[in-house]
């Protein structure tokens, strides 16, 4: 499934890069609302943390415009070459850990980090060397799961919580937490930050809509590698999907999105 850059859990070929592009345009409202509370303006120095394809490295550009850059950091040499077949000036694409990113003490102005933490597990490591790159009063934006189970499907379906557990024990297994976000506030506050914000993010989605799809696109990538993990079956996998096919607008079907939680904090 993952091709032979198997640098992240979902892989980074072209169908990832291709539900990575959806998924973006599906969160992008909340994303550049997340990015304009954290007061990243013209003229700043951002990290985009985790940058993948460099899809929300474009947006943080766009903010800090004229004048400022982007630094994204990206452990996957096939999606730094994303970032950098950009050829914009105002993006550089660095390939290195987020534990370990090569820039010297407080020489950023802000940090922004979506969907990252959830796969690392333990934030504290990721969120001390984010301490020590940006300067005093420099802002650390993120956006992140908090209640991963909390997403529910109406009329309420035994086999949608029995596939959506298994995705979530799935993410454990490989040192993932996709409960981070309720972790981050202390954290950020015993690694030198104050919190400024804390805005809940969550969508009700329609059979069809830009949500549902986004689900559905994940469903069709992911649930396979669950498969082979056998934290489901043959039977449990076709049951379900058979079940998410047969929902439509008419039937009065919708589903809550996973609760994710929007951080921004300040460094002291």
């Amino acid at each position: 499934m993952h091709g032979p850059d198997n640098e992240y859990l979902l892989g980074s070929d072209p169908e990832e890069l291709e539900r990575l592009r959806f998924q973006d345009e599906v969160w992008a409202a909340e994303t550049e609302s997340l990015i304009a509370r954290a007061g990243f303006t013209a003229g700043a120095h951002i990290l985009d943390l985790g940058a993948g394809p460099g899809l929300t490295t474009q947006r943080l550009a766009k903010a800090v415009t004229p004048g400022g850059r982007v630094t994204a950091i990206e452990r996957s040499q096939r999606f730094v070459q994303v970032i950098e077949s950009t050829g914009r000036e105002d993006i550089t694409a660095l390939h290195c850990e987020v534990q370990e990113i090569p820039l010297d003490d407080a020489s950023v102005d802000g940090a922004f980090a979506r969907w990252l933490l959830c796969f690392i597990g333990d934030p504290t490591p990721v969120v001390r060397e984010v301490a020590r790159v940006i300067r005093p009063g420099g802002r650390f934006a993120v956006m992140d799961y908090y209640n991963y189970l909390g997403i529910a499907l109406q009329p309420p379906s035994r086999r949608f919580k029995r596939t959506f557990e298994a995705v979530y024990q799935s993410f454990k297994n490989h040192g993932g937490d996709l409960d981070v976000g309720g972790k981050l506030p202390s954290v950020l506050q015993q690694s030198g930050f104050e919190l400024c914000d804390l805005i809940p993010i969550h969508r009700a989605a329609r059979p069809g809509s830009g949500p549902w799809r986004w689900v559905t696109q994940f469903q069709t990538l992911y649930l396979p590698q669950v498969l082979d993990e056998g934290l489901i079956s043959r039977r449990e996998l076709d049951e379900f999907r058979k079940e998410w096919a047969k929902q439509t607008p008419e039937s009065g079907a919708f589903f809550c999105t996973p609760p994710m939680i929007g951080i921004v904090a300040v460094r002291k």
